[in-house]
């Protein structure tokens, strides 16, 4: 068996080797949460620096925001730093304080994961998370791919924690308007991707837009339980190794033995031959008497052992 985290980096190091290829320096990123261990990630058509990036935010559950003149990648589940006030949400907007909520059928029963899997020769294969409800309609599917190798369990995992979001999200978002600032808390800390409370509520900023004199953000209902989960993966057959192409050797053997069959009761001997190798060809079985001068031709293909 091969160790499969032998020869791993941190997600941080693909990240920043990406940013730097994109034109970006360390100095311009922050990555100390992404400290989860990358197995493998390729890149086999040319991307700009974003889309390399965020399939390794959806693997490991993450989010990049630039604030602070800085590009910054968070874990999602982190805990909430803003508390917002409803008296503080600007009237007079047709999307001021807009909720809105999905439809019962929008429930998906089932989440797959399609990764690439380290213990099946590197290919894609999908992990799934079910789901059924006595009091909700779930009839939806829903599932991702990601060009990341992941350990299966992991993936079983992140299926999972895919279904969790998606009920979450399900609940419905907020839409509505807040000043910069007020004399309780400043509002301008909120970025995209991070959590915040609301009428005892723990919702994302799922957008962000910075208005005149306000900030319109949209907000959807998140747990900060979904991002964990402990399941293991369905277990797969092991892998089928190729076929050898090595012949081997082939083991010859002529038998000074009794006559086995009726047939067989005249001048002659048993001869076996057989390979060692699963690949092996058979064999080409010559004889020569003393007072031969060249060999005879006896099976001229022995291709069973």
């Amino acid at each position: 068996t091969t160790d499969i985290t032998t020869n791993t980096v941190a997600v941080s190091t693909a990240i920043t080797r990406i940013a730097k290829r994109g034109g970006l320096t360390a100095a311009d990123i922050e990555v100390s949460e992404m400290t989860d261990t990358l197995l493998g990630y390729p890149i086999q058509q040319q991307y700009n620096g974003a889309d390399c990036i965020r399939p390794l935010m959806t693997a490991f559950t993450s989010y990049g925001s630039e604030y602070d003149a800085k590009l910054r990648f968070h874990k999602h589940g982190e805990a909430i730093e803003v508390v917002i006030d409803p008296d503080d949400f600007i009237e007079g907007s047709d999307e001021t304080d807009k909720d809105t909520r999905e439809q019962a059928i929008e429930y998906p029963r089932l989440f797959s994961v399609t990764a690439i899997d380290p213990t099946q020769d590197y290919t894609a294969r999908p992990q799934v998370e079910r789901r059924i409800s006595p009091d909700v309609r779930a009839i939806g599917e829903e599932g991702i791919q990601i060009p990341v190798v992941v350990p299966p369990d992991y993936q079983r995992q992140l299926a999972a924690i895919g279904m969790k979001v998606s009920w979450a999200r399900a609940q419905g978002k907020r839409e509505f308007s807040v000043p910069y600032a007020t004399n309780q808390d400043t509002y301008l800390k909120l970025v995209a991707g991070k959590p915040f409370a609301l009428d005892g509520k723990r919702r994302i900023a799922e957008s962000y837009r910075l208005e005149d004199g306000e900030i319109h953000i949209v907000g959807a209902y998140d747990r900060q339980s979904a991002y964990t989960s402990d399941v293991t993966a369905t277990p797969a057959l092991p892998p089928t190794p190729p076929p050898s192409n090595i012949g081997g050797v082939t083991l010859f053997a002529a038998l000074n033995a009794g006559v086995f069959r009726d047939q067989d009761d005249r001048v002659g001997i048993y001869i076996a031959v057989a390979g060692i190798l699963d690949a092996w060809p058979g064999a080409l079985i010559q004889w020569k008497l003393d007072t031969d001068s060249d060999w005879q031709t006896a099976i001229a293909s022995a291709t069973q052992a």
